[in-house]
């Protein structure tokens, strides 16, 4: 079988994490610390259906589009799927974020993910 378009046109949606200190204890990070909190937490849901697990991560999703004016236009097509496409994408975490290989051992902290979920560039896989 050949399949002469895989790979082509392969577009990617670039993120970079914000982190900033807090001066709360409120956030997930001991969550993502302690394996032991987080299947004492994970038993609190599976019997009752509450507790922190009930919240999503990040808490708040934003999307935001581009004005059609915008002066980027002006240089490159519009690379969205249509006029209520968002271009890009806020994500705001009660914790460190990612990648939690590097969260710190103590300390606690926001994170706010922004990504270009339609990006201009678009790649190619070599065979």
């Amino acid at each position: 079988m050949s399949m002469q378009n895989v790979g082509k046109n392969l577009s990617d949606q670039p993120q970079v994490w914000n982190k900033w200190i807090v001066n709360s204890t409120d956030t997930w990070d001991d969550v993502f610390r302690n394996d032991s909190y987080q299947q004492e937490l994970l038993e609190e849901w599976r019997k009752s259906r509450m507790g922190p697990l009930v919240d999503s991560i990040p808490s708040h999703i934003v999307r935001n589009r581009l004005p059609a004016d915008s002066p980027i236009f002006q240089q490159y097509d519009d690379p969205s799927a249509g006029p209520g496409t968002p271009h890009i994408e806020l994500g705001l975490q009660n914790g460190w974020g990612v990648p939690l290989a590097t969260l710190p051992e103590d300390g606690y902290f926001i994170g706010a993910g922004v990504c270009v979920v339609t990006p201009h560039s678009r790649m190619y896989l070599l065979e």
